[in-house]
C-alpha cells in the first residue's frame, strides 16, 4: 500500500506542473502522501523524489523550482510531521535506536544486502524467504561489498551531474532503499526481498532506457536496423523473457510446500528464525528428530526459537532441560512468546510435583495476562490438588464464566464444592456434566455420593446403577453402588417392622403374649378369630417380605462390594461339581 501511495504522489505532482487543473492534482499529490506516511515509514523520502524530479525534468535550477512550486514542496514537506506523530504515537520496539541494534553494525550488514538485492535484480536464483537476524560483523568483512556500494554511490554522484536523466533513477533506488538499508536499524530482520519491490521499479526504467538506447545506437546512421539485428534483438528479448518466467515458475513450485519453501530458506542462508520455522513444518510433519536438530541449532543465534525447543523437551519428558530454555527465554522478553512460556514453566512444575511452585507461577502468568481464563483453569487444578477448594473454586467459576462447556473443570468444581459442604452446588455441576456428556461414568459416580452425602440414597442408588451401566467394570461405580443399597437396607429394615430380620417368628409361632411356641385360646368367637388370623397373616406377610427384601439387598451388597474390591465371587472346583 505505501507503494501505491509512493508512486500516486509522484505522479500527481507531475501532472500537476503541466496540466490545466494544477490545484487539483496538487491536491491529490498531498493527500496521496499523507495516506503513505501512514502507511509506512519508509513513505518519508517521497517528498525529496518530487523536488529531484522536478530539478531534473522541470527546472533548470534548485531556486526555480523551488519559487514555483515552493507550495506543493511545503505541503509534502508537512506530512513529515504525520509520520513523526505516528511513530511516537506507536514506536515499533525493533525500528530505531529503541531496538537496541547497534547502528554501525546494521550498516556493515546493510553493504552485504545491497550487493545481494542487486545481484537478484540482474538473475532471481536462489531466492530467501527469511535473512534473518543482523549479524554481528566487522569492517573488515565487508571490504569487497562496501567497495561496490561505495563505487555505485559515487557513479549515481557523477550521473546527477552529467546525465542527470540517469541519475534521478540511481538516485531513486538509493533513497527509496535508505530507510530499510542505511543507518535506521531494523533488529526484527537484516534483509528482506520485499524492500526491493519499489526501488526495482527505477532499476527497471533504467534497464529499459539503456536497451533503448542500445537499439538506437545500432539503428544509426539509418535509423532502422538491419534484418539480421533485428532477429537477434528479438531472440534475445524472447529467451531472457523466458528464462526469467521459468524461473518464476520454480519460485512458484517452491511456494506449494511451506515444508519445502524454509527447506530452501535453510539451505540459501542459514539461519535461527528460518531453522525454527523449518523445525515447526517437521514437528507438523510428524518428524520429531530432525525438527529437534534444527532447533538445537537455532537457539545459536535465534533466541526466540528457545520456545519451541523448550516445547520439544517437555513432550519427550526432558522436564529439567526444558525449564532451562524456557527461563533463559522469559529473561530476553524482546524475543515473545514470555506469557506462553512461563506457562509451560507452571504444567512442567506440576508434571514434577511442585505444586506450590506451579501455584506460584501461574499465579504470576494471572499477573501478566488478567483475562487469560485458561491459565485460571490451570491454577484451579493446583489448588484443587492441594485441597484448597475454595480458591480453587474462584479459579474456576472465571474459567467456565467464559468456556462453560468444559467438562472436566465443571467436574472437579463440583468435587471441591461438595469438599466444603456445598452439596446443592455440587449436584448442580455434576448434573451439567451429565447433560453435557451423557456417557459420563465419573459425573454419575460424582452424583451418586453427593446424594449419598445429603443422606438421599435411593436417588444415589439411581445415579450408581447408570455408572455400573455404563461401566460395569468399574470398580468405584460397584463400591458406591454397595453403599447406596446398604443405606437403603438400614432404612427399609426399620420401616418395615421395626425390628431386625433374623428376631421375627415365623408365621403362626408367635403367642398372644409374644412367645413362640403358644396358640391361640380355643374357644375365641369365630366371627373374632377371623379377623384376628387376617391382620396376623397380613403381618406375617410383610415380615416375610422385608426379610427377602433385605437379603436381596444384602447379597446385591456382597456382589457389588466384591467387584469394587476386585474380587470375583468363589465357585466349586471342578472335582466338587456335582456331588
Amino acid at each position: 500500500m505505501m507503494g501505491l501511495f509512493w508512486l500516486l504522489t509522484l505522479y500527481c505532482a507531475m501532472r500537476a506542473r503541466r496540466s490545466a487543473q494544477a490545484t487539483g492534482w496538487t491536491v491529490a499529490s498531498v493527500i496521496a502522501c499523507g495516506l503513505g506516511m501512514a502507511s509506512k515509514e519508509s513513505m518519508a523520502t517521497v517528498p525529496l523524489i518530487v523536488l529531484l524530479y522536478d530539478r531534473v525534468f522541470e527546472f533548470d535550477s534548485l531556486g526555480q523550482a523551488i519559487q514555483a512550486r515552493g507550495r506543493l514542496y511545503a505541503a509534502l514537506a508537512v506530512t513529515w510531521v504525520e509520520l513523526v506523530a505516528f511513530m511516537l504515537g506507536h514506536p515499533r520496539s525493533t525500528v530505531g535506536a529503541s531496538s537496541g541494534m547497534d547502528v554501525w553494525n546494521y550498516l556493515l550488514n546493510q553493504f552485504v544486502m545491497v550487493v545481494q538485492y542487486l545481484r537478484l535484480t540482474l538473475w532471481p536464483r536462489a531466492l530467501v524467504l527469511d535473512y534473518g537476524l543482523p549479524r554481528a560483523v566487522a569492517a573488515r568483512d565487508v571490504l569487497p561489498h562496501m567497495a561496490v556500494v561505495g563505487s555505485l554511490l559515487l557513479a549515481t554522484a557523477v550521473a546527477l551531474v552529467r546525465w542527470p536523466r540517469v541519475g534521478f533513477l540511481c538516485a531513486a533506488f538509493f533513497l527509496t532503499l535508505a530507510p530499510t538499508t542505511s543507518v535506521v536499524p531494523i533488529a526484527s530482520e537484516v534483509g528482506a526481498e520485499r524492500r526491493m519491490y519499489l526501488p526495482l521499479a527505477a532499476l527497471a526504467v533504467l534497464v529499459v532506457l539503456a536497451g533503448r538506447s542500445a537499439w538506437n545506437r545500432l539503428a544509426a546512421p539509418t535509423g532502422k536496423p538491419s534484418r539480421s539485428i533485428a532477429l537477434l534483438g528479438a531472440t534475445a528479448v524472447a529467451a531472457i523473457l523466458a528464462a526469467l518466467a521459468t524461473r518464476t515458475i520454480y519460485r512458484n513450485a517452491e511456494y506449494k510446500s511451506p515444508l519445502a519453501l524454509w527447506r530452501t530458506a535453510v539451505e540459501r542462508r542459514p539461519n535461527g528464525r528460518a531453522r525454527a520455522q523449518l523445525a515447526s513444518e517437521l514437528i507438523a510433519a510428524g518428524d520429531h528428530d530432525e525438527a529437534m536438530v534444527q532447533l538445537r541449532e537455532a537457539v545459536l543465534d535465534y533466541p526466540g526459537a528457545r520456545f519451541a525447543l523448550g516445547t520439544e523437551l517437555f513432550f519427550e519428558g526432558k522436564l529439567d532441560e526444558a525449564l532451562v530454555q524456557l527461563r533463559r527465554l522469559t529473561a530476553e522478553p524482546q524475543y515473545g512468546n514470555v506469557v506462553p512460556a512461563e506457562e509451560l514453566i507452571g504444567r512442567i512444575l506440576v508434571s514434577q510435583g511442585k505444586l506450590p511452585e506451579a501455584a506460584t507461577q501461574f499465579q504470576r502468568v494471572l499477573g501478566m495476562s488478567p483475562s487469560n481464563a485458561a491459565m485460571h483453569g490451570f491454577l484451579a487444578d493446583v489448588l484443587f490438588a492441594q485441597r484448597r477448594f475454595e480458591e480453587a473454586i474462584s479459579h474456576y467459576q472465571v474459567l467456565l464464566a467464559s468456556q462453560p462447556g468444559i467438562t472436566s473443570a465443571l467436574g472437579n468444581m463440583g468435587a471441591a464444592l461438595a469438599s466444603v459442604g456445598r452439596l446443592d452446588e455440587a449436584i448442580a455441576a455434576f448434573q451439567r456434566v451429565a447433560s453435557l456428556d451423557p456417557q459420563s461414568v465419573n459425573a454419575q459416580r460424582n452424583l451418586a455420593q453427593a446424594y449419598l452425602q445429603q443422606g438421599n440414597a435411593h436417588q444415589a442408588e439411581v445415579h450408581a446403577r447408570e455408572a455400573v451401566r455404563l461401566a460395569p467394570r468399574d470398580p468405584g461405580a460397584h463400591d458406591v453402588l454397595a453403599v447406596a443399597l446398604a443405606s437403603q437396607q438400614e432404612l427399609d429394615g426399620r420401616s418395615d417392622c421395626g425390628v431386625p430380620c433374623d428376631a421375627r417368628a415365623e408365621p403362626g409361632r408367635r403367642s398372644s403374649a409374644g412367645r413362640v411356641g403358644a396358640r391361640a385360646p380355643s374357644t375365641e368367637v369365630s366371627w373374632q378369630r377371623g379377623p384376628h388370623r387376617q391382620a396376623q397373616r397380613l403381618t406375617e406377610r410383610r415380615g416375610r417380605s422385608a426379610c427377602e427384601k433385605i437379603r436381596r439387598l444384602n447379597a446385591e451388597v456382597a456382589q457389588h462390594a466384591e467387584k469394587s474390591l476386585g474380587i470375583s465371587p468363589l465357585r466349586p472346583s471342578r472335582s466338587l461339581r456335582g456331588t
